[in-house]
């Protein structure tokens, strides 16, 4: 019962101890500098080599991206919060936090993200308006976050002969979600191979809810 009112904490977005999460499962791979908050819930979309992306359970879905290098993460929640503060269309980062999956039995660090009622620009239909507009939006997105000293991992791939090559733009088109009614475009990742720092950040610190 005790376990039951622990789980139904965490789906409704609260804090709990560390010695409440002990009781739900194994804590061997939190980071204790950080919050035990959330549940994860279905993995979104495709995955990548060096992290597992979920949906939160609770009533307003997060983003969830587990990281198998913590310090990646940390440094991922900071370049968002700058990119952000810049205007550019990055998904709003709340924080780091460990993270329950309830299959498992186990907390793990993530970087938790806002998410809205968007889609996958890799799920939209080749050619129609929505997905025209779409890829007009990440180039744009694109040209600016190098300004600010960003570069892709992907510009080695990029095939000048194909249209549809998500790498001419730098961005996994996995990576960026879309909002057809709104026509808002959300970059969720952004695969930077290189960040000039001078021009990005602040001395601000990551790792506590904006």
């Amino acid at each position: 019962m005790k376990n039951f009112g622990l789980l139904r904490k965490l789906v409704e977005g609260k804090e709990i101890s560390i010695e409440e999460a002990k009781i739900l499962g194994t804590t061997r791979n939190a980071n204790l500098k950080f919050p035990f908050k959330y549940v994860v819930g279905n993995e979104l979309g495709e995955q990548g080599s060096n992290s597992i992306v979920y949906l939160t359970k609770n009533k307003k879905s997060m983003i969830a991206k587990l990281n198998f290098n913590s310090l990646f993460s940390v440094n991922n929640y900071q370049i968002l919060r700058e990119l952000k503060k810049r205007g550019r269309k990055v998904t709003n980062p709340r924080g780091m936090y460990n993270v329950y999956n309830q299959k498992k039995k186990e907390f793990n660090p993530a970087l938790i993200m806002e998410y809205g009622n968007s889609i996958r620009v890799s799920d939209l239909k080749r050619n129609s308006p929505e997905y025209k507009d779409a890829l007009k939006k990440i180039k744009k997105e694109s040209d600016k976050m190098k300004k600010l000293g960003w570069k892709s991992f992907y510009d080695k791939y990029w095939d000048p002969t194909n249209y549809y090559n998500e790498f001419r733009y730098g961005i996994k088109f996995e990576n960026a979600l879309y909002d057809p009614p709104m026509k808002r475009l959300t970059l969720i990742d952004f695969d930077q191979d290189d960040l000039d720092t001078r021009k990005l950040y602040t001395n601000e610190k990551g790792g506590k809810e904006l």
